[in-house]
């Protein structure tokens, strides 16, 4: 890394491409899940779409990993978002038939494939793009843009879908597809040092990744503990907390407060707008907020979430709910993605070059595992409870209070990830 700035040509050119990405899959996971809730009205079948549509990402992420350390992560990264472009054009032309929630789920499963290759590149990119005393604020950059990207892409998408309805909107993506993949040419991301006498695997193509990959897991399960530790609390997170963000939001709005789309875009792009808070926050905190203080990070939005669900349950208004719900997840987002920050920092600082890939594909795998599993438990959990909202979200926080109380890890860690040098 010749450059010890991370503001450099590469770095800003990898966030621009990647905001225009993230805007692209953020809508089409808002508008199509979106979209089967209000013709249907079933929480749970929504939630299975997003649970079924997370698959590949779960299965394929691990070689997407191992492809990102062979490979050239501009390469990834321009072709799959190419490809994602043809996967939304080909469901703008095929969306008239009748059958949409196959169409739907096929759809995002595709999407979902190509991101198996885009999430653990970009993951993997960032430490080769800024110096590595500099990662977490990197990575606070990173989720700061991403988020402000995340804030108006629902509510954008809400506005397109009550006036000019899907058409227009799945055009929107496909040319954001199109402009993140010609940006992607390009950056110039550094390859990986090689080790020495390390040898490509022959041979068998299975046995071949299988040997590929045991670099990854021998490093989080023995040579790393904490590394492993981190990747499985993150597992139980997006099964209990970071799922709410997605399906929580616009289910009780949609079923239970019966609100119209924009307001359910503008009620997501406000929760959103929690984590940029938290991106701008995070630098300021320095040594107090790091993987040393994940317990009280992540039990203060668990909490919330469970009070929250209190409060529902005495007062009936609308009005009362709409806003309970809104500060309670913009107090979660805060948080989150605080701890999201410090999780992948952390990762990428105590990864060798050699295995960033792999490690990141496991990564992404056991997370979107847990938000499958989340998502479909999620909406089976307001199913059950439509009437009683506040007893699931009772539940849910009572659940992440106990996944946050156990989330003491890396005590014997001296370094402080959030000790932040001052720019020169």
């Amino acid at each position: 890394m010749n450059n010890n700035s991370i503001w450099n040509k590469n770095f800003m050119i990898f966030i621009l491409a990647l905001e225009l990405h993230l805007i692209a899959k953020t809508l089409i996971r808002f508008a199509l899940p979106l979209y089967i809730l209000i013709e249907t009205g079933n929480p749970a079948l929504m939630g299975m779409v997003l649970s079924l549509s997370a698959l590949p990402l779960i299965i394929l992420s691990p070689i997407g990993g191992a492809l990102t350390d062979k490979f050239s992560k501009k390469k990834i990264l321009a072709t799959m978002n190419l490809l994602s472009a043809i996967v939304v054009s080909v469901y703008f032309i095929i969306s008239p038939v009748n059958h949409i929630v196959i169409v739907i789920l096929l759809t995002m499963m595709f999407v979902s494939m190509l991101e198996s290759l885009i999430s653990p590149a970009s993951d993997a990119s960032i430490p080769f793009l800024v110096p590595t005393d500099k990662l977490i604020k990197a990575n606070s950059v990173t989720v700061l843009l991403t988020n402000i990207s995340s804030i108006g892409a629902p509510v954008l998408g809400g506005f397109i879908l009550r006036s000019g309805g899907l058409s227009e909107l799945l055009i929107a993506i496909t040319a954001l597809y199109v402009l993140a993949s010609t940006i992607n040419v390009f950056v110039n991301i550094p390859k990986p040092e090689q080790l020495g006498g390390q040898t490509e695997n022959k041979g068998n193509l299975v046995t071949g990744f299988l040997r590929y990959m045991e670099g990854g897991i021998v490093f989080v399960t023995k040579e790393n503990q904490s590394v492993g530790k981190m990747i499985f609390l993150v597992f139980f997170l997006a099964i209990t907390m970071i799922t709410s963000m997605t399906i929580t939001v616009p289910t009780l709005m949609v079923t239970y407060l019966e609100m119209p789309e924009h307001l359910i875009g503008l009620a997501q792009g406000f929760v959103v707008f929690g984590g940029t808070l938290a991106a701008i926050i995070l630098p300021m905190l320095k040594g107090k907020a790091s993987h040393r203080t994940s317990r009280t990070i992540l039990f203060i939005p668990s909490l919330t979430i469970a009070i929250t669900g209190m409060l529902m349950l005495f007062f009936e208004s609308q009005a009362v709910s709409f806003i309970l719900l809104l500060a309670c997840f913009f107090i979660a987002q805060i948080f989150l993605t605080m701890y999201a920050v410090i999780y992948f920092s952390y990762l990428g600082e105590k990864t060798p070059q050699h295995l960033v890939g792999k490690v990141m594909g496991l990564a992404v795998s056991s997370s979107v595992l847990g938000f499958a599993l989340g998502d479909f438990l999620h909406g089976v959990l307001f199913s059950v409870f439509a009437t009683t909202p506040g007893v699931a979200l009772i539940i849910l926080g009572l659940i992440s209070i106990i996944v946050a109380l156990n989330a003491k890890i890396i005590e014997n860690e001296k370094r402080n990830l959030s000790n932040f040098p001052d720019k020169k």
